[in-house]
This record gives structure tokens, sequence and C-alpha cells, in this order.
């Protein structure tokens, strides 16, 4: 199989990949619903390093027709996760059949109790800290899809890398997210139990660090020419910090309104998915008959702006208390 299929190909999956996020919106939900304390959204970078070496090896091979192969096999995957979820997945503790009752006692205590009420729309199309979190959400999209979808196009192209012989490449920038996805979760854990930090102090400080990180590294990139060890490093530190993302911005719907992060998750993941097709188009575009270092210097620093003017909007946009609206409505 020549390499431009095999780019085609696993740019195809991830694209396949990136669209299943937005089926987590539900979870969201949930999980306002059942834990008790959440920072990290880890599922999708463990997905990434998972999955990406497995798509190499697939691609690679001859099973079920190589690349095809990673269609089948994933889809599979997907369709299993779904019989699971619908046997495993409750509303609440207590709907629960198969969980102990010490268990189910300790969380029904911990959860707040919710009336039913109804959405409030009005409030929440008013709300400036969601249209914040909406902005931020969607400048930071662009970049991940942007890096998700086209680094193994810059990697082939300009680095020259074999991307069957070397799929643990791409694994690489996300196992650092994953990492730093973590330590950042537990900073800012600690940050708001100490009272060192509001709870709108926190998230921006986490955005900042998350969007500065990110933007410098991507800048970078592009003025290293064509040395493979500091390409690598740069790249992976610049997907690493959008993990401090996920306990600034990211986690932001539960401080604002917990009892509707269901709904503000799903408004805003729904506009930053609009990145999963824009920006691969915004590559092309630049690309098009024309791989070159200064082409992807380009993406590299138009990404680092939109990646800092999400930022920017955030921290002028957003405050972390929550909303009136949420307990009020709830409790009518």
């Amino acid at each position: 199989m020549n390499q431009q299929v095999y780019e085609v190909s696993r740019q195809d999956v991830r694209v396949v990949k990136s669209g299943m996020i937005c089926s987590g919106c539900p979870v969201v939900l949930i999980i306002s619903q059942v834990a008790i304390r959440i920072e990290d959204n880890l599922g999708k970078e463990i997905g990434i390093v998972i999955t990406t070496p497995l798509v190499s090896l697939l691609c690679g091979s001859t099973f079920l027709g190589g690349w095809p192969s990673a269609f089948y096999i994933f889809g599979l995957l997907s369709c299993l996760w779904f019989i699971g979820w619908i046997f495993f997945a409750y509303n609440s503790p207590a709907e629960h059949p198969r969980i102990s009752h010490s268990e189910k006692m300790y969380l029904l205590r911990s959860i707040p109790k919710i009336k039913k009420s109804s959405t409030p729309w009005k409030h929440i199309v008013t709300c400036v800290p969601l249209y914040a979190i909406a902005v931020q959400h969607i400048c930071t999209n662009f970049v991940f899809y942007i890096l998700l979808t086209s680094l193994p196009t810059y990697f082939s192209t300009i680095l020259r890398f074999n991307l069957q012989q070397n799929g643990i490449m791409f694994a690489i920038p996300y196992l650092f997210q994953l990492i730093f996805t973590i330590i950042s979760g537990q900073i800012a854990d600690r940050i708001r139990a100490k009272g060192i930090l509001s709870t709108t102090a926190t998230r921006r400080w986490q955005t900042i660090i998350g969007a500065c990180g990110t933007s410098l590294f991507l800048v970078l990139v592009g003025y290293i020419g064509c040395d493979h060890v500091l390409a690598v490093i740069f790249i992976s530190l610049s997907v690493a910090f959008i993990g401090f993302q996920g306990s600034g911005s990211l986690i932001s719907h539960l401080d604002i309104a917990s009892n509707y992060a269901g709904t503000l998750m799903g408004i805003t993941n729904m506009l930053a998915a609009v990145p999963g097709f824009v920006g691969p188009m915004f590559v092309g575009w630049i690309t098009n008959h024309n791989q070159t270092l200064s082409a992807w210097k380009t993406i590299f620093n138009i990404s680092s702006g939109v990646c800092l003017f999400g930022c920017f909007v955030y921290c002028i946009l957003f405050d972390g208390e929550e909303q009136s609206w949420n307990r009020d409505d709830a409790e009518q």
C-alpha cells in the first residue's frame, strides 16, 4: 500500500474517532449527578494513545485488506461498547442494581438532591460565562483537530517519517497530554481545596497555562526546520499543554450550572465540533500542492493565534461562580 493511501486512511480513522467524542455529551449529565469530584476527562487521550499504534499496524498489514481493517475493527468495538453502555449505565446510583448498599448510600448522601424542572433556556441563552466557555472550546478544538488529523501529513511529507513503521510516534504527544491532564487536575483540586485561588481564578490560570504553552510550542515548531528530535518534542509539548484545559475551560460547565451541565456541554460541544471539519479543510487549503515548511509554519502560527484568542475571550468573560438560576429553577 502506498504512503498516500496510508495517510488518508489514518486521517479518516482519526476523523471518525473525533466525531465519536461528541457522543460523550450525555455522560456529562450523568457525571454531574454521580461524581463527587471530577477534574479530568481522560477517555479520548487514552483512546488515542492505544488506537494510534494499532491503526498503524493494521494499515501496514494484509488483515482484511489492510487499511479497511481499521474501520471494521474499531467500528465493531464501538458497537460492543454501545451494548455495554446499554446494560451497565444508569441515570443515578439509586437505579443501579449491582453496586453495594454502602456505596449507594455514600453516593446518595454526597449528591445534591435535584428536583425535576424545565430547562431555563432564557437564562442559558443570556449566560455570558457560557459564551466564554463556548468560544474557548471552539478555539481549543480547532487546534486539537488540526493536530489530530494533520500531523500524519506533516510527519510524512516534511519530516519524512515512515508512518507504517513509526505509528507509536503519534501516540507520544497524546501520552504527554494524558499525563498533563492528570497532573493539572490534581493541581487544580489542591488549589481550590486549600482556598489558594477561587474557582474563577483557578479555571482562568489553568486555561492561560494551557493556551500559552500550546501556542508557544506550535510557533517554535515552525522555526526548527526538519529537526526530527526537536519537532517531536515541541509537537508533543504543544499537544500536552492542551491537557490543562481539562481542569480549566472544559470543566467550567459544572462550575456555573451543575444541574444543567449536560445541556451546556451539549451546546458548546456541538459548536466545538465544527472545527473537526473546518480545521482539516483549512490545512488542505494552505498545503494543496504546497507541502513546504513555509506552509506549515503558517498553519502553526494561525493555530497559535486562534488558541490565544480563545483564551483571551475566556479570561475576560468567564465567571466561575454558580449561576443563580442553577438552584432557583431546580428548586421551584
